[in-house]
């Protein structure tokens, strides 16, 4: 699925917001239920980039580094 045409990608200050808030409600490693849907509404992501985010909670690395870029395509 393509993006949408003027998304910006989420600055690794605002990623690492997210799950440093994620991480503060979270209970033994689990989001309690309504976690996702209140930080949706704090930083007006979506839940998939929420989720991303709180996938990559252990590496602190991959949450500062820049969005790889989609490979160039051949032209015919």
């Amino acid at each position: 699925m393509t993006r949408t045409l003027g998304a910006t990608d989420i600055t690794p200050k605002i990623r690492v917001a997210v799950a440093v808030f994620l991480t503060t409600l979270s209970k033994e490693g689990r989001l309690r239920y309504g976690t996702v849907a209140r930080a949706k509404q704090l930083f007006r992501l979506s839940r998939s980039s929420i989720q991303g985010i709180w996938a990559l909670r252990d590496d602190p690395e991959a949450l500062v580094q820049p969005r790889k870029p989609y490979p160039q395509r051949a032209t015919r």
